[in-house]
């Protein structure tokens, strides 16, 4: 009753709604696979769980219902308001699929916590019913294994003809500008701007087609907007003002980054020579005998390959007269907890 009436009130709102065009949240619904199995198994075993526990609430299973059962009949309501079988057969198969699963989960989650279950006096019934568990599980699951494998088997092959595109039809007077790959069809469609390449250079690329497992496969090289062969011109106008949209954003993202990387070094100069004003009027507190500092950030490099260069702090200093090591040394401490540089050296 519930899933009569949850297919009937969708098919009612889509069949009365404006707004007919179907979206990713339907389509979605549409090809299910071995990983919505995965997901109806967790969604009983957390029903189940939730059950089960001292405190029992609604709020697991209710989740389960709204993520799993629902937006399949939601979309098997707009296959059958639309018209559009394919989409009705597809949604509700998933529906049963979810339903299948989180029975299964729960039958499974009931033996694993040792309820007392039903048992048969017919012994025979109860390994018939059994047996019908088991065949209504494998002629589930066997559906989503055989589309799993289709939509595994179409995304390495797009995969691997996006990186023949990418590999073999890279020229520098000549640029992809449009590019159409059917898996059904066994089609590679590639639109070229720029110089045209002779058919003998199209002819040898075509050969490399085997070595990205793409045997079989047709490839369509069209070379100009004057070809033949149609060619949606406003969208490779498109497609070009993008490509040079892209260009610009990463172009203006470099510059801005190499804006803040100078204005930071700008911002550490301006910090460092206000910081060598403080010490100036400090130190002439503390150490009478000075008579001027100054302050720089230099690389010290070595003369033994094996040693990295370092970043230091010189402070280079003049005195009124020779200092001794004790001052050197109390000196070095003091710069070095102000100025927060662990690597100090006193040039006097």
């Amino acid at each position: 009753m519930a899933t009569g009436i949850s297919v009937l009130t969708a098919t009612i709102y889509f069949t009365v709604t404006p707004l007919t065009e179907a979206q990713s949240e339907l389509l979605a619904r549409t090809s299910p696979n071995i990983y919505d199995v995965l997901i109806a198994l967790f969604g009983g075993l957390a029903g189940i769980v939730a059950i089960c526990a001292r405190e029992k609430g609604n709020v697991l299973p209710g989740v389960a219902i709204a993520t799993a059962l629902m937006p399949p009949l939601c979309t098997a309501g707009y296959g059958i308001a639309t018209g559009q079988w394919m989409y009705f057969f597809g949604a509700f198969y998933l529906y049963f699929i979810n339903t299948v699963f989180i029975t299964v989960a729960t039958f499974v989650g009931v033996r694993m916590m040792n309820f007392s279950y039903k048992t048969y006096i017919d012994k025979k019934r109860g390994s018939i019913l059994k047996r019908y568990i088991y065949i209504i599980v494998i002629a589930t699951i066997i559906p989503s294994v055989v589309m799993t494998y289709s939509i595994v088997k179409e995304s390495f092959y797009k995969s691997h003809a996006g990186a023949f595109i990418n590999n073999e039809f890279n020229f520098s007077h000549t640029q992809v500008i449009q590019k159409e790959i059917s898996y059904k069809n066994k089609e590679i469609r590639v639109v070229l701007m720029g110089e045209e390449l002779p058919a003998k250079m199209i002819a040898t690329v075509e050969q490399r087609m085997d070595g990205y497992k793409l045997k079989g496969t047709k490839l369509i090289v069209i070379q100009g907007i004057n070809n033949s062969n149609n060619v949606d011109v406003s969208s490779i106008k498109t497609i070009v003002m993008k490509d040079l949209y892209e260009k610009n954003e990463k172009t203006i993202e470099e510059q801005r980054k190499q804006i803040e990387t100078l204005e930071n070094a700008a911002e550490q100069e301006k910090k460092f020579g206000e910081l060598t004003m403080a010490l100036s009027c400090e130190i002439s507190t503390l150490f009478p005998g000075i008579k001027s500092l100054t302050l720089n950030r230099t690389v010290r490099c070595y003369t033994t390959d094996s040693i990295a260069p370092d970043t230091l702090c010189l402070a280079t200093l003049s005195f009124d007269k020779q200092p001794k090591q004790e001052e050197l040394t109390r000196l070095k401490n003091w710069l070095m907890k102000r100025t927060q540089e662990k690597n100090l050296e006193i040039l006097y």
